[in-house]
């Protein structure tokens, strides 16, 4: 779905299947989130600060992703308060998760 390297310009929805997130460490692979049906998975460091990740995102398995493109969803909060503050709901809820 996403390489090291690239700006992470999506929240990939997973409508079906599963992904997992990680980085490399000398040729390690080290995970650092995984998400299956109905959930949600990007690089949270490259989506909200537009810079290079240092993660990689694969699917899991056969899976059906969607994406929802970064301008995109900033033109919606904008033109949608309560987005914004659905926004912050998730952000939080990413957190957690991480935790």
């Amino acid at each position: 779905i996403m390489n090291a390297g690239e700006i992470c310009r999506y929240l990939y929805v997973i409508e079906s299947g599963g992904a997992w997130k990680f980085y490399t460490n000398n040729g390690i692979k080290i995970p650092t989130d995984f998400a299956f049906t109905k959930e949600i998975i990007f690089s949270f460091q490259s989506y909200t600060t537009q810079s290079p990740s240092i993660e990689y995102i694969q699917t899991l398995e056969d899976s059906y992703i969607q994406q929802i493109e970064y301008g995109v969803f900033e033109e919606f909060r904008q033109k949608y308060p309560i987005l914004s503050q659905l926004d912050t709901l998730f952000l939080e809820y990413q957190i957690l998760r991480l935790e």
